[in-house]
């Protein structure tokens, strides 16, 4: 039986935060921003562009760019000059143009970094603390993690399942209400190595969680779209166990920084 070094693995974590833009209106659409259920209902508040009716051409929101600019001015990144809007192709109900309009080769920005506190283990509180709680949790470091892109891309409408004959079945059901919502995505580097180095705050995150050997350099990609501490804790456990040494010439090596680093932006 091989005998596993449990402890030469390395976790390497990256999250892409996406952040909704507080908008008047949609990102190519006039339809008003609001993704949640309005006063009519479902399937109310959305434009012939939002639903790819045919004919249809999309109109940029200025607004969506000028607080993408103000963001990535904030983080200390660097504004590209050109920026481009790329089609992210893919087949599903809950975009009904068949693909997404976001950024991939330029985005809106690039680089820089934020810098974040670290807390112990048997401090962390809950997203609901109040701030009188939160004033008393004294942080260990601080921490810095590198970004590599601020991109902006529509949202898209939201999935809602409704059981059906007495709760036997289900029915899937789509709401465009937020289908061409405005989003920043903002993708930071792996740099973060621990769940609880992200534990306070209350952002929605895609978490992508990998290993890699300590005196290695690529890690070996596991994704995860959940990322709360516990949850990536548990999977930097499992990606430990799932990649014994006599395993590593038949693992795919990817990067979660570049997905494509020929294309890269200048």
């Amino acid at each position: 039986m091989l005998k596993l070094d449990r402890w030469a693995w390395v976790p390497v974590v990256g999250v892409e935060v996406h952040a909704q833009i507080n908008s008047l209106s949609k990102l190519f659409s006039g339809a008003p921003n609001q993704s949640s259920r309005s006063s009519s209902g479902f399937n109310s508040n959305f434009d012939l562009f939002d639903v790819a009716m045919p004919g249809t051409l999309p109109t940029l929101n200025k607004y969506c760019v000028s607080a993408g600019v103000k963001t990535a001015v904030a983080l200390g990144m660097r504004v590209n000059l050109d920026s481009v809007f790329d089609r992210k192709h893919y087949f599903y109900a809950d975009m009904p143009a068949g693909y997404q309009i976001t950024q991939h080769r330029t985005p809106l920005a690039q680089g820089g970094s934020v810098t974040y506190p670290i807390y112990s283990l048997d401090r962390r509180l809950p997203c609901s603390s109040t701030s009188e709680q939160s004033a008393q949790v004294t942080p260990l470091k601080l921490g810095r993690v590198g970004l590599d892109r601020l991109q902006l891309e529509q949202d898209s409408a939201k999935t809602l399942t409704v059981p059906i004959n007495d709760n036997k079945g289900e029915q899937v059901l789509i709401d465009m209400n937020r289908c061409g919502c405005p989003l920043m995505e903002i993708v930071t580097l792996p740099h973060f190595q621990f769940g609880f180095q992200m534990h306070l705050g209350c952002l929605r995150v895609d978490a992508s969680v990998s290993v890699h050997r300590r005196d290695s350099v690529p890690p070996l990609a596991i994704q995860s779209t959940e990322p709360e501490p516990g949850t990536v804790t548990c999977e930097e456990e499992r990606d430990r166990l799932s990649f014994p040494c006599s395993q590593l010439t038949h693992c795919p090596v990817t990067s979660t920084a570049h997905p494509d680093p020929t294309h890269s932006a200048a």
